[in-house]
Formats: structure tokens, sequence, C-alpha cells
């Protein structure tokens, strides 16, 4: 009896640890989403949030995986329809929340947590802006507390350093930590309550949704390896928000380097930072034809805890790097792109310097080269890399099957260098779709008008899902949609009508293109400038567009029309006059119309309109993973049947 009993206990004993073991086995359907730092960012510099919102569908289609706001801090003085774009008013904060005045070209608080609620459900990351080692002055240039600075602050001395003194040499520690930049009241970040309050902050923005934070000019807060001029800042407010949410991103802006012999370990064990020097000296070569300037180690370091960019606002703002053309800045991007660990931050540059905050441009941010390098990054996440140039041509191998090259010396090439890693095969470049061969060697193949090439052959995507514009819930790859004989898609997307739209060229533009949107900024034609026109005859030019798509701007590329509302009734003739600024009926001799794929309904009226761009409430969300659910609900019974009888057992044992 002694022996069955050992024996069963032993058994039911080893069933209650399979079951154990079994809930404690991860499962994941689909592989995680790249970390912000694994992903590329788009700096909606001085956008406001419904503007970032209206955008997110094209920020992800175009294969960004985070988006970077201003800072949100209740600024010195209000923004809202200010006359200029005075972006540096956001760098003068006066509270340590987020501005819910009204006042701000951003937008409030509840507008920001809209624009997070939504960037999630893009799978998009929300990195936030903030100003923490100093205030608002008084006015520009001046050392003087600004008079909105919140008075628990502005009326606590131990909350400043001496305000009077500016910082003239950046190579000394105490200089760049205890003294004030131009004239910008410097805080005292080794104050408790200046921690707290900055700390607090913090965790508000989490609380609305932020999953990130760039920290303005960290090498003027101190550090704890700053001798005598130590202190605990970066422990406590950082080491605060990994306890309040561990997940949550954090990078600074190092400029340059720290001062006073300080090593970067001392900001990159609490955050990323930082590399400009890296990115200016590559910007430099490839706007010089000097494609040596990429290469493979950086100033600050492990790329894993770096940030990358083509430019940043101050260079642009400055004027250090506003009249290089976007297509050098785009061949750097494509290079930053490229690498491998390191996060990439791709200014949105306004279109013009003087445009009222708040405002979005569609410019060199949606360019298709800029989307092909976005995708190439995050398709080889976590691949190895081999930086190279040759010939002019500054390349990065990624893997065994991918590479960017970028013509440093011009545009259109044929191009053969060699081959590091790449194994023999034929490749597409995702920009111009030419062929690459690499044999002997050699990576061969002739790089388009673009002077970009990404040449690798995209997986397809395995995911069910896909959403109105096409795109993959999961992993953003583009899809497209598979109509049926009634011209629906399984997504919800239905295939509608097309319109004809006419504009007279009045402004003797030697190219017309035409530029489409759906709102929430869905793009009907290619990204910026859009696609081109088709001369009928003279000056009138004609364009294709879904019946029922409501925005367009006519345009050569630089000057554009207005953003233009299509009119709501399809005449079949309407026409834009780009002299009188107005819609007309074409009067002359009409073209022949684009004949309606066979897979169009017959009569258009029965193509309901509100169903043409599904809401995201009625698009289908993909299917959440069972399997984790399922597991623990079997390994939880059998646990508890195997306690049970184990019970029972030793019950009868001891009773006889």
């Amino acid at each position: 009896m002694n022996t069955r009993i050992s024996k069963l206990l032993s058994v039911l004993l080893v069933v209650a640890l399979l079951s154990t073991l079994l809930c404690a086995i991860p499962v994941s359907a689909e592989p995680a989403a790249p970390t912000i730092q694994e992903g590329v960012t788009l700096h909606c510099w001085n956008w406001s949030f419904k503007e970032i919102e209206a955008r997110l569908d094209i920020i992800a289609s175009l294969g960004y995986t985070a988006i970077q706001t201003s800072p949100i801090q209740q600024a010195k003085q209000p923004t809202f329809e200010y006359p200029t774009n005075d972006w540096w008013v956001y760098y003068q904060p006066a509270a340590f929340v987020i501005d819910d005045t009204g006042t701000s070209a951003l937008g409030n608080k509840a507008d920001f947590q809209s624009l997070c609620a939504a960037a999630e459900q893009k799978g998009i990351k929300v990195i936030v802006d903030v100003v923490a080692n100093h205030m608002g002055n008084t006015s520009t240039g001046t050392n003087g507390l600004a008079d909105t600075i919140i008075p628990d602050l502005k009326n606590d001395p131990d909350c400043w350093h001496d305000i009077k003194k500016n910082t003239g040499n950046y190579n000394d520690r105490t200089e760049v930590t205890q003294y004030c930049m131009a004239g910008l009241p410097d805080l005292n970040t080794a104050n408790p309550k200046v921690q707290t309050y900055v700390l607090n902050f913090l965790k508000e923005c989490v609380d609305a949704g932020a999953d990130g934070f760039r920290f303005d000019a960290i090498k003027h807060i101190e550090t704890p390896e700053d001798g005598a001029l130590s202190s605990d800042f970066w422990p406590n407010v950082i080491g605060g928000l990994k306890d309040y949410a561990p997940d949550v991103y954090c990078y600074g802006e190092l400029l340059d380097n720290p001062g006073g012999g300080l090593s970067y370990t001392a900001y990159t064990k609490y955050m990323s930072v930082t590399d400009n020097t890296w990115s200016a000296g590559l910007l430099g070569g490839v706007s010089g034809g000097n494609a040596s300037a990429l290469t493979p180690s950086f100033h600050k370091g492990d790329a894993s805890k770096l940030v990358l960019w083509a430019e940043s606002h101050d260079t642009f703002a400055d004027g250090s790097t506003d009249k290089i053309s976007e297509e050098k800045i785009n061949k750097t991007w494509a290079l930053i792109a490229a690498r491998k660990d390191a996060m990439g931050l791709y200014l949105a540059r306004p279109a013009n310097i003087s445009q009222f905050l708040g405002t979005a441009s569609i410019g060199g941010w949606a360019a298709p080269e800029v989307a092909a390098a976005n995708r190439f990054h995050n398709a080889f996440a976590g691949q190895s890399e081999y930086v190279a140039n040759e010939n002019g041509i500054a390349y990065v191998e990624r893997g065994t099957n991918g590479v960017v090259l970028v013509n440093c010396k011009g545009a259109e090439a044929d191009i053969s260098v060699t081959a590091n890693t790449m194994a023999d095969g034929t490749y597409t470049d995702a920009i111009s779709g030419n062929t690459f061969t690499v044999s002997g060697g050699k990576i061969a193949g002739k790089i388009g008008a673009s002077g970009i090439a990404v040449v690798y052959e995209a997986q397809a995507c395995a995911h069910d899902a896909h959403d109105a514009e096409g795109f993959c819930n999961a992993c953003r790859a583009q899809v497209g949609h598979s109509y049926d004989s009634a011209g629906k898609c399984a997504c919800g997307d239905v295939q509608i009508p097309e319109r004809t739209i006419y504009f007279i060229n009045t402004g003797k533009w030697k190219t017309v293109n035409f530029y489409s949107w759906y709102e929430g900024s869905n793009i009907i034609s290619s990204a910026w400038p859009g696609d081109p026109m088709t001369k009928v005859e003279g000056d009138i030019y004609a364009c294709t567009v879904p019946a029922d798509a409501p925005n367009i701007i006519f345009n050569d590329g630089s000057t554009q029309t207005d953003d233009l509302s299509v009119p709501a009734v399809d005449t079949g003739k309407d026409l834009y006059d780009f002299a009188t600024g107005k819609w007309s009926t074409y009067g002359e001799e009409e073209p022949t119309q684009p004949t309606e794929p066979e897979t169009q309904p017959t009569e258009p009226e029965t193509q309901p309109v509100e169903t043409t761009q599904p809401t995201e409430a009625t698009q289908p969300a993909p299917a959440e993973p069972k399997s984790n659910n399922t597991i623990l609900i079997v390994g939880i019974v059998l646990g508890v049947i195997a306690v049970a009888a184990v019970a029972v057992v030793l019950f009868k044992k001891k009773n006889g």
C-alpha cells in the first residue's frame, strides 16, 4: 500500500510540475515589434497634436516607427496663432506640466492624449521633448526669471544656480552645469524639489500615453561622476521614471562632448545620446561627394546607445543645414537608416521657416527613397552590417541579402562595387525597380535618379489582417487589396469609381503634378510632389482620382496651389484655374474618359461613399494570440487536480 501511494504521489507531483512549467513557457504568434531604439523616428517639429494625428496613416505607411513632438510643457508665453515661427518659445518653459491653458499652438492635454491613443492603434510610439535644465527668461537674451514661472520654483532661491552667469567655455564642467545658456535661467538640478517636479511631469506624460522622452541639453545637467559638482539628478529622475514605467525610452541631446574630460558613459548608462559629430561628418561628406565620410565606427561608442540624424531642428533653424537640398539630406538619411542598432531621427522641415507654429508640412520626409530606406531599416533589424565605400559609392550591406547604396558624386549611375557579405543572386531596387545582381564578388546594377538604391527582396507579409489603406496591421508591409466581383476587399475596403479633374497651367510650369489625399492624410497619389498630370491640349492638364477624393494640390514641385477641396459633385469637367484660384467647368472638347475596370459596379451610386475609407472602429483588428491563455488555463486545471489528488491520498493514508 505504501509503495503504491508513493508511486501515485510521484506521478501526481510530476504532473503538477509539468503544469507549472507549461504555464511559464512564453508563446507568441508573431515576433515582437521593434523598440524605439531599433526603429526610425519622425521629428514632427512644431506640428500640433491634431496635425500629427491626422498624418499617422502616412507616417506608419512610410515605415516610421515613432514620432517626436516639440516640448509640451507650459511655455513662458502663448504660441497659439502667433504670427511667426518662434519655435524657441517651446524651449523656455514656465512649468513642469502638460500645457492645458488653451494657448499653445501644439494643442491641449486632451489633444495629446488623443494623439497617443491613435498612435498606439497604428503601432507608432510617441516621444516627448523635455526641457529640464532651464526655464524661461524675461526677454530674449536676458538673465531674468519669466513672470509666468510657477511661484513655488520662481520664488525659491535654492532652485536656481547664479542666473547672472553665462557659459563661455563649453569644455569647463563648472560653467556648463552651473551657469546659464545664453541668458536662460539655469535650474539647480541637484535640488530634490526640482527633481520631483521633473519626475512628476514625466509621469504625467506617461499617463497621457507617451512612450519615450528626449532630454534637451543634457550636458548642462551634472552626473554622479562630476566630482564636487556631482548630483543624483539622473539616477533619481530616470531611475524613478523606469520604476514607474519600465519600458519607457529615453535619449538625450548631447552635443559634441560633455567637456572637462567627462566620459560619454556618464550619460549613456542612463539613456541613449545623440552623436551629432558623426552625423554632421556624414552629411558633409555626402554633400561634398566624399563617400569615405561613411565610417563604420561612431564617435560616441556603441550604436545601440546612439541617435543619428541627417539634420536637427537646431542645425536647420540656425542656418547650418537649411540650404542643403533635400536630395542630399535624403542620401545621408538612407545611409543612416541602413545602419544597425542606432535610432534614426528624421527632421520634418517646415515648408516655410516663418509659417505659424503648429503647422505641418509635406516634404522630404515623405519621399519614396526615404520610405524605402525606413522599410529596409525595419526589415533588417538585428542583422549584421558591413560598411564600405568604393568609387564614390557609400554603401551598407545588411545580413547576406540587402544593401543600401548612395552615389555621393551624383545621381543616376551604373555601378559595380565589392560584395562583402551579399549572397550571389538577383535583387530589386525598392526605389527604381532596377535589377541588381551579385556575382563573382561584385554588386552590379543601376542606381536611379535619386542617387540612392535600396536593394533587397522584401519578404511577403504572412499576417492575415490588413487595413483599409492596404497595409498590414502587424508589420506595416504593403499588402494591397484583393477585390471580389462586387468590388469589395476582405478588409472592408470598397473599390470605387474614378473621376477626371482638369487644371489650367496659367503659371507656365515646366512640370505639372497633382497631390491628392483623404482626410487623415491617407495619400491617393504618390508621396509629395505627387504624380505627373497628363497634358490634354494647350495649358490644360488632366488627372484621374477616386470619385470620393476630397483634397488636391496642383504643383510643379516647388510652387503650388493652396490645399484645395475637390468639388463634391463630379461633373466630369471640373477644372481649376491657377490664375483665378477658382473652379469652373471645362468647356472645350472633353478628353476620352478612362474606361472603368470590369470589377467596378455598373451603377456608381451603389457604392456607399461612407464605407470607402473605414474608420478605425470598422477595420478588422488583428486576432489576439490565444495560445498563452489556453496553456495557462490547462496548466492551472492540471495543477489543481494534481494538488487535490495528493491531498485525498494523504488523507486516506492518515485515516487508514
